[in-house]
């Protein structure tokens, strides 16, 4: 025990980390998680194999750690996977990648966040909402897709002042997401 600035008596206690051991099941969901999200099935097959050598390595020594390590970055990676398939796949995603003009109906699901101007480029919101139904080219369609609305001009003081889960009817758009978004 020390004595500190005041004159009275202190512990000195060691830096304490706490429990790391779910730190490798993170990493692993994180990495799973954005290998899956990235678009190449190459990343993916390597992501899986790495995981399964891994899990199967780790089994046999009986390292459960590790194991665990292993079945975390096969299981994110591939339902990483699936879900940007989800997005980019079947009609909403043809419609996506061919920039076409829709009507759509989509539900907000956050508060707007507004971008200052910017060049040319006048203020726009951007908001994070659900795509509850698109039609266009020939098919209407029923989804639960999440999307995020750009809003730009007069429109955008309507949107900046409407409550979180406003249902809107709108016209526009749509573009595939930026690789790794």
């Amino acid at each position: 025990m020390g004595v500190g600035p005041d004159g009275r008596g202190r512990s000195e206690k060691p830096l304490e980390l706490g429990d790391l051991r779910l730190l490798p099941l993170a990493i692993a969901a994180w990495a799973g998680g954005w290998i899956g999200t990235w678009g190449s099935i190459v990343a993916v097959g390597v992501a899986v194999g790495t995981g399964v050598t891994l899990a199967g390595a780790a089994a046999v020594r009986r390292a459960g750690l590790l194991t665990a390590t292993g079945l975390v970055i096969i299981m994110t990676t591939l339902i990483a996977s699936v879900h940007a398939y989800r997005l980019s796949a079947g009609p909403v995603g043809q419609l996506a990648a061919a920039e076409a003009v829709v009507a759509a109906e989509v539900v907000t699901s956050r508060d707007p966040h507004t971008h200052a101007a910017a060049g040319v480029r006048p203020e726009f919101l951007t908001v994070v909402g659900t795509l509850v139904r698109v039609s266009g080219r020939a098919g209407e369609w029923r989804t639960r897709l999440p999307i995020l609305i750009t809003v730009s001009g007069r429109e955008s003081q309507r949107w900046r002042s409407a409550p979180v889960g406003t249902r809107w009817r709108v016209h526009g758009r749509l573009q595939p997401a930026k690789p790794r978004s």
